[in-house]
C-alpha cells in the first residue's frame, strides 16, 4: 500500500500511521504548515504493538517550509521497540527550518538516505548514529548510498561518540558518498567506510579530506571527484614520500578548480584509470611526480586538463603516453610540444578534442588534421582570422564548435568546406567578425549552406538554421530552410 499526502496546507500534524501492517510507502510533500512531527506520528506503541511502520520500505518529507522538528519515539516500558524495521529509502528535501536530523543509524535494512536543502542546518551531530552501545556495534548496518546536498549552513558533520572499548563499524556497506553545496562544511568523521565506490566532493569548506576516506578505499574506489573546494590544501596525507596504496580500481579520477591544493597523491594515477580531469590547480607542488605517473595511464580514454600549465612538462614525453584516447579537453598553455604530443599520440582513436587557445595565437596546431577519425572539435578563444585548408581533410567531422574567435573573419574556401560531407552541426558564438547571412556582403553562408544545423549567436540572439530534406522519389528532392530566433538571458 502507499500513501502520499500532497499540499495539505492547513495540516498541522500528521495522523498516526506507524501501526498501518501494510504500508510500504510515505510521500508528505508540501504540508507548508506543518511545525512537527511529533510522537502521536508513530501511533499507538504499547505491549502490544513493538513493531512502528512494520512494512514501510519508503518515506519522503518534502517542502514543509516550517518543520523545524522531527520528534523521536517514545516507549514506555523496558522491551525494545522497533522503528521502520524494513525501511530501505530515506528522502528529506527542502525542509528549511528543519534543525536537527534524527536518529538514522540503527535502521537495519536503510539503504539510501538524501539530506537534501536543509539550509537552516548547521551540524549533523552524534545524535544522527542513534544509540551505540555494546549491543549495537555497528552504525547504519545497511546503508548503500549517502548524498548530502545543498546545505549552505552545515558546518560539522559530528565523529561517532563511543563508548566501551570495542570497535564501531559505521557504514560498513557504504559504497555512494556525495557532498555538493554545502559551503560552510569544516569538519567531517575521520571514517566513513571500507567499501566506497564511488565518493564525490563539490563545493565545500574542507581544507583537508581525511586519509582514511581515500586509502582505505583504494582496493574500490572506481569513481573519485572533488571540485570547486577551494580551500582544501591535502587529500589525506599526501605530502607523505612514502606511498600508501595505489588504487587498483580506479577508472574516473576529477580533481577541478581546487586552487589551493598543494599536493595530488601519485598513488592515484595507476593503471586502471580511464578518465582524468584536472582544472585549475594553480598550487600543486608535486607536479613534476605527477607528470612521472602519467606513462602508467595507457587505459586512459578522457583527458581534460585546463589551468595546469606545467602538465607534462618534464621533457619525457616526445610520444604521448596515451594511446587510445577518444575525447580530450585541453588548454594551449601546456606548451605547443605538448599539445601535439598529445594528439599525434592518438591521431587514430580521437573523435572529440575541445582546444582552448589564447588570443595571441594566431594559428591551430596542424596536429589536428592528422585526427583521422574526428567528429566534435570545439575550438575556443583563438585569435586567427581565418580557418586554414586542411580543414577540409578532417574527414570524420560531424560537429564544429566556434568559440570566443574574436578576429575570426573567414572559413576554408568553399571547396574546403564541401569536403565536410559528414559535417551536420555548425555553432558560432561570440566570433562577431565572422558573418554568416545570405544576403550580407561578404557572407561566408556560401560555404556552410549544406549543413544541416548552424546555431550563431548575433548580438545576444541566437539564430538556428535548419536545413530540411524530405526524400519524395529516388530523383526528387525538396529542400526547406527555417529561421529561428530566440534572445538569450
Amino acid at each position: 500500500m502507499s500513501l502520499s499526502l500532497y499540499d495539505c496546507r492547513e495540516c498541522e500534524e500528521i495522523p498516526m500511521l506507524g501501526q498501518l501492517p501494510n504500508l510500504k510507502s510515505l510521500v508528505l510533500l508540501e504540508l507548508s504548515n506543518l511545525k512537527c512531527i511529533n510522537s502521536s506520528f508513530y501511533g499507538m506503541v504499547n505491549k502490544d504493538t513493538r513493531i512502528v511502520f512494520p512494512a514501510l520500505e519508503k518515506l519522503e518529507l518534502i517542502d514543509m517550509p516550517k518543520l523545524t522538528k522531527w520528534v523521536e519515539i517514545e516507549v514506555s516500558g523496558g522491551s525494545e521497540v522497533k522503528l521502520f524495521p524494513r525501511l530501505q529509502h530515506l528522502e528529506i528535501k527542502r525542509c528549511s527550518q528543519l534543525m536537527s536530523v534524527p536518529g538514522l543509524g540503527q535502521l537495519p535494512n536503510l539503504k539510501s538516505l538524501e539530506l537534501s536543502e536543509l539550509s537552516n542546518l548547521e551540524c549533523i551531530n552524534s545524535s544522527f548514529y542513534g544509540m551505540v552501545n555494546n549491543d549495537t556495534r555497528i552504525v547504519f548496518p545497511s546503508l548503500e548510498k549517502l548524498e548530502l546536498h545543498r546545505m549552505p549552513k552545515l558546518a560539522e558533520w559530528a565523529e561517532i561518540e563511543v563508548s566501551g572499548g570495542s570497535e564501531v563499524k559505521l557504514f560498513p556497506r557504504l559504497q555512494h558518498l556525495k557532498i555538493s553545496r554545502c559551503e560552510q562544511l569544516m569538519s567531517v568523521p575521520s571514517h566513513v567506510s571500507s567499501c566506497l565506490q564511488h565518493l564525490t566532493i563539490r563545493w565545500t569548506g574542507l581544507e583537508f579530506l581525511p586519509a582514511d576516506w581515500l586509502f582505505s578505499n583504494n582496493q574500490t574506489l572506481s569513481h573519485l571527484e572533488i571540485s570547486y573546494c577551494s580551500n582544501l590544501t591535502e587529500l589525506g596525507d599526501s605530502r607523505g614520500e612514502q606511498s600508501q596504496g595505489s588504487f587498483t580500481s580506479l577508472r574516473v579520477l576529477r580533481i577541478d578548480e581546487c586552487e589551493a591544493l598543494e599536493y595530488l597523491p601519485c598513488e592515484m594515477l595507476g593503471f586502471s584509470l580511464e578518465e582524468l580531469s584536472l582544472a585549475n590547480l594553480s598550487s600543486l607542488k608535486n607536479l613534476g611526480r605527477v607528470n612521472d605517473c602519467l606513462p602508467r595511464l595507457a587505459r586512459l580514454t578522457h583527458l581534460s586538463v585546463y589551468g595546469v600549465p606545467e602538465f607534462m612538462a618534464t621533457g619525457c614525453l616526445k610520444i604521448s603516453p596515451f594511446p587510445i584516447l577518444r575525447k580530450v579537453d585541453i588548454d594551449v598553455s601546456m606548451g605547443v610540444e605538448t599539445v601535439d604530443a598529445i594528439l599525434q599520440g592518438c591521431c587514430h582513436s580521437l573523435y572529440s578534442l575541445s582546444l582552448k587557445g589564447m588570443e595571441s595565437w594566431e594559428c591551430l596546431q596542424e596536429s589536428i588534421q592528422l585526427l583521422t577519425a574526428l567528429s566534435q572539435l570545439r575550438l575556443f578563444d583563438f585569435g586567427m582570422e581565418e580557418l586554414p585548408e586542411w580543414f577540409g581533410n578532417l574527414s570524420s567531422l560531424k560537429e564544429l564548435w566556434l568559440l570566443n574567435c574574436k578576429r575570426l573573419r573567414r572559413l576554408p574556401s568553399m571547396d574546403a568546406m564541401q569536403r565536410l560531407t559528414t559535417l551536420e552541426v555548425l555553432d558560432i558564438y561570440g566570433c562577431p567578425e565572422l558573418v554568416i547571412k545570405r544576403e550580407a556582403a561578404d557572407s561566408e553562408w556560401p560555404k556552410v549552406s549544406h549543413i544541416p544545423l548552424i546555431q550563431i549567436d548575433d548580438d545576444g540572439e541566437y539564430q538556428y538554421l535548419f536545413l530540411f530534406t524530405f526524400i519524395y522519389t529516388e530523383t526528387i528532392t525538396c529542400v526547406f530552410y527555417f529561421n529561428f530566433f530566440f534572445i538569450r538571458n
